[in-house]
């Protein structure tokens, strides 16, 4: 049986609204099933957004997806024991229906275009390798 991913067109921008910031605690609920205690909160998108760290949004462009969000990654602002600063992505989700549509490669690409820009180093990121889609993602193609 094969898995034929859907298509979309969209575009990746900094998320920066608290309307988008709900809309990446809802996709949280969606594709993990997090309760309330494990989801990452709103304060927590703002204090990020504020003190140097970033959350990458692919939003619809066309059609039922028009403006929607579709994935997201996160990353905070982090200094290693030298005090050399580096981003820690956090998380990183994407609609259950387009996770092999290529969406989550190109946030952690926004990442990492925006480390680049901003002189950071180095992006460090955990990942669970028993996920056969996420160590793909992590491994393969990020080269991780």
């Amino acid at each position: 049986m094969t898995s034929e991913a859907k298509t979309t067109d969209y575009i990746i921008r900094e998320c920066s609204t608290f309307e988008e910031f709900t809309a990446c605690i809802n996709l949280q609920r969606k594709v993990w099933q997090f309760v309330d205690l494990d989801i990452t909160p709103m304060r927590s998108f703002i204090i990020t957004r504020h003190s140097g760290g970033m959350t990458y949004g692919a939003f619809g462009k066309t059609g039922n997806d028009a403006g929607q969000l579709l994935g997201f990654a996160h990353a905070l602002a982090a200094f290693d024991e030298n005090l050399k600063p580096y981003y820690y992505s956090h998380m990183l989700a994407v609609e259950p229906d387009l996770q092999s549509a290529g969406i989550g490669a190109k946030l952690k690409q926004a990442q990492r275009d925006h480390a680049l820009r901003t002189g950071v180093p180095l992006i460090k990121w955990t990942f669970d390798p028993l996920q056969s889609r996420n160590a793909y993602l992590n491994i393969i193609k990020l080269g991780g």
